[in-house]
């Protein structure tokens, strides 16, 4: 916890890193279960069947005897020379959903991340971005499971749900839980500038002052007054001002410097 306290980056305390952690694992879900094979599991005739929104599981022959059971796009399945899987309505909404929740999922997790690296300040309206963001998604993580009423699940004679779509099933609750940590997070102040920085503008700063006094031929002395203030960071600040004084009308008059030190 020391490190983070000390670390700049952390304007929110350690605990932003939460939802930065929590929107890693929601989003890698999200994608698994959109583009993963076994969203439905379908059972006809003795034939088992895994499926997902955009890929179904086949058999490829190598040989007449000899075959590999591997994912494959819809459109690349035939049986018997015609291809029986027809997109019906159900299964486009899946993918509508499912296309929206993986559009959505990469970049929200970026900005969550962000939270780790700036300081937005007093204003709120990121976080709220963020929650609606989050909720949205955990949304579409259940309207996805739309795809299970194609009628390839239906008609068959036993139809569950698959390994993928109980990841959907996760992301939706991690998804809320994610906007849960972040709405905790917004409660807190960001912290404007490091324990050290206010450390250094507390010390006082060295101010050297010297003046430089120089009688005109007209008999009025010319005071040049120059102050050169050190800050606590190294810092240097010079300021220098000339004021003219009445003197004696005395020729040949000789300058004279005075130097002083002071604090402010």
């Amino acid at each position: 916890m020391g490190c983070f306290k000390a670390c700049v980056c952390c304007a929110y305390g350690p605990w932003i890193v939460l939802p930065a952690i929590l929107a890693l694992i929601s989003a890698t879900l999200t994608y698994t279960a959109v583009f993963g094979c076994s969203l439905f599991t379908s059972t006809d005739d003795d034939t088992f069947t895994t499926s997902g929104l955009w890929t179904t599981q086949a058999a490829t022959y190598v040989t007449d005897d000899i075959f590999v059971l591997s994912c494959l796009p819809y459109d690349q399945v035939f049986y018997n020379g015609v291809a029986p899987f027809i997109m019906d309505a159900s299964l486009k909404a899946g993918r509508v959903f499912g296309a929206m929740a993986a559009t959505l999922a990469g970049p929200l997790w970026i900005v969550v991340m962000l939270l780790c690296c700036m300081n937005f300040g007093r204003s709120k309206i990121i976080f709220w971005v963020i929650m609606a963001l989050c909720v949205v998604l955990a949304v579409l993580m259940l309207l996805m499971l739309a795809g299970m009423g194609t009628t390839y699940c239906q008609d068959a004679a036993s139809c569950k749900i698959g390994a993928t779509g109980i990841l959907a099933i996760i992301s939706f609750f991690l998804w809320l839980l994610t906007a849960f940590t972040v709405a905790l997070v917004m409660k807190k102040e960001p912290r404007t500038r490091s324990p050290a920085s206010r450390s250094l503008k507390q010390q006082p700063s060295n101010v050297e002052t010297t003046e430089t006094s120089t009688t005109n031929p007209d008999g009025t002395i010319s005071v040049v007054t120059r102050t050169t203030t050190m800050h606590p960071d190294g810092s240097k600040e010079v300021k220098e001002t000339t004021s003219i004084k009445p003197g004696a009308t005395k020729e040949g008059a000789i300058d004279s410097t005075e130097t002083s030190n002071g604090e402010p």
